[in-house]
């Protein structure tokens, strides 16, 4: 295998020239710049490209597009992995539409660098042309469609459910509000209700057995007849 490597950063390069040695890879050359690795690419092309995304004054990303032109060939179909520190969900998503076959986090372990590598070589899916004229890996668009909306609609539930609990906190503070409001309006209220109770209680034997048998009723008159 020739894996070609683009990476502005002499610590990154120490790191993944170890990395190269310790998984025995064939051949591996190491370039500090895309100004500097583009043409010696383009004259001798690599199985594979490893590149970080941000690098100065020519970024991962813009070599990316350019290898992605159909007048690069045969460059062009040759697979690029980006290695970066920054693996957002948005980087991954632009990375994969301008024709990258993988993005790697940092840092790397060898298990993990070899594993990708071996993976993307055996990679059967073919580079064709996008929508916009340039090239993409084969099925890679439909994938990234699909996975969007359905993280779009995880956000749509999630922002439901955040309403809708916010809703019911709202009508919670908005009764404990009135209640709190009723009781500086009205500060005997509470008290107001206890009396009130306290006043229909009955309060003897006989006031509780009037109740039972009809409140209110009178003896009869004995001189009545009734």
């Amino acid at each position: 295998m020739d894996v070609a490597i683009v990476e502005d950063s002499r610590a990154a390069q120490t790191i993944l020239r170890s990395l190269m040695n310790t998984m025995k890879v064939k051949r591996f050359r190491i370039f500090d710049s895309p100004k500097e690795a583009v043409p010696q690419m383009f004259a001798d092309p690599p199985n594979l490209i490893l590149s970080d995304w941000h690098m100065q004054p020519v970024s991962g990303y813009q070599m990316l597009c350019l290898l992605r032109n159909p007048k690069m060939a045969p460059l062009t179909h040759v697979p690029l992995i980006f290695v970066t520190a920054h693996g957002t969900r948005g980087l991954i998503s632009k990375a994969m539409r301008a024709g990258a076959h993988h993005v790697l986090a940092k840092p790397l372990s060898a298990a993990g660098l070899q594993q990708t590598l071996e993976w993307v070589t055996r990679d059967a899916r073919k580079i064709i042309e996008s929508d916009d004229g340039g090239l993409i890996v084969e099925g890679v668009r439909e994938l990234l469609d699909q996975g969007e909306e359905k993280y779009a609609a995880l956000l749509r539930a999630e922002e439901m459910n955040k309403t809708a609990n916010k809703e019911m906190i709202d009508r919670k503070a908005k009764l404990a509000a009135h209640e709190f409001a009723s009781l500086i309006l009205h500060p005997d209220f509470e008290a107001d209700k206890d009396r009130d109770a306290q006043r229909d209680e009955p309060r003897t034997q006989k006031e509780r057995s009037s109740r039972a048998f009809g409140e209110g009723r009178r003896p009869k008159d004995p001189g009545s007849g009734a």
